[in-house]
């Protein structure tokens, strides 16, 4: 069945004469499951943010959907539980649901929008565990080990690295004059050590009683995602031995260097190992079992689409 559009309309006010403006399309609806809107704005920050066509990102839209109208009958996320997963994606410590939260940010979605999807993850991952993981068999030793033998490229370590960090830190309540002074600083700073004319250590002595410029270096090895939000892709990028730009952080601007580089090697298959393959067996089959599930669901929902969303551009 197909949809008409259904805009959003603006009709603000001019907030010096107090005159109404001229309407203004902001945003239209796409498509709607069981009568919830699916936005055309959600529609293309959901194509962005997973790399998908339009089309595909109208059918995750739409089984999301479904998905969350499931869980809203049992599941409860707590606000505490949004805010511990919040911190991971501000610093950089976790994966999987921290890093679509982290694409979302470098997307410009604010603050409320981040806590909604972080939300939502959350209700779908216990809707997962409790409704369909348990009907997933468990994977034997026998197919952890042949899993193990012949998928040896897909089991290596990820790519590491060592690095130096130059952060200085903004004032507090920056005007945009500081944050020009402060850019214009770390920038020149980045120049001479680039050209060789600053040397680290006469760095560290020229800002030894600057409490401002903080100077890191690692004596671990870090995935580029175990990094800050805003340095984890440029540290997947950066040469070794160059400094970057400068970064700008809701905390300042860095500058980064990466000192050393740990290739991917093939992984022992140690306990942790076993685990992981063992979850990705029975992944497979969880995924089979929730795919029956939705074309079930899709079956019998109203599901209405605008046509011609399914737009293969990107």
């Amino acid at each position: 069945m197909v949809l008409c559009v259904v805009p959003v309309i603006d009709r603000a006010q001019d907030a010096r004469t107090g005159d109404s403006k001229p309407p203004e399309l902001i945003d239209y609806v796409v498509a709607t499951v069981n009568g919830a809107p699916i936005t055309w704005s959600a529609l293309e920050l959901e194509r962005r943010v997973r790399g998908l066509s339009r089309e595909e990102a109208l059918d995750a839209l739409i089984d999301q959907r479904l998905f969350l109208e499931e869980a809203a009958k049992f599941v409860i996320v707590s606000q505490g539980e949004v805010d511990r997963r919040l911190g991971e994606v501000r610093t950089g410590g976790g994966v999987g649901l921290v890093e679509s939260a982290r694409r979302l940010m470098l997307e410009g979605a604010g603050e409320a929008e981040l806590r909604e999807r972080i939300r939502q993850q959350l209700t779908l991952d216990q809707l997962v565990a409790r409704m369909f993981r348990p009907q997933a068999d468990k994977a034997t030793p026998a197919e952890v080990e042949e899993y193990y033998q012949t998928r040896a490229t897909e089991l290596l370590t990820p790519t590491r690295y060592r690095t130096r960090r130059i952060h200085l830190d903004l004032p507090k309540a920056a005007s945009d004059q500081d944050k020009r002074e402060v850019r214009s600083r770390i920038e020149r700073i980045g120049r001479d050590l680039a050209s060789g004319r600053l040397t680290m250590e006469a760095l560290r002595s020229a800002v030894a009683d600057d409490e401002r410029i903080v100077i890191q270096a690692d004596d671990v090895w870090r995935t580029a995602y175990q990094h800050a939000l805003e340095l984890s892709d440029v540290v997947s990028k950066l040469p070794v031995g160059e400094w970057s730009e400068p970064v700008s952080t809701p905390l300042g601007f860095f500058l980064i260097q990466i000192t050393a580089v740990r290739a991917p090697e093939r992984r022992t298959l140690d306990d942790a190992l076993y685990r992981e393959i063992a979850t990705r067996i029975e992944a497979v089959r969880l995924q089979s079992i929730m795919q029956d599930w939705i074309e079930e669901r899709r079956a019998e929902s109203d599901i209405r689409s605008l046509n011609g969303v399914g737009d293969p551009e990107k």
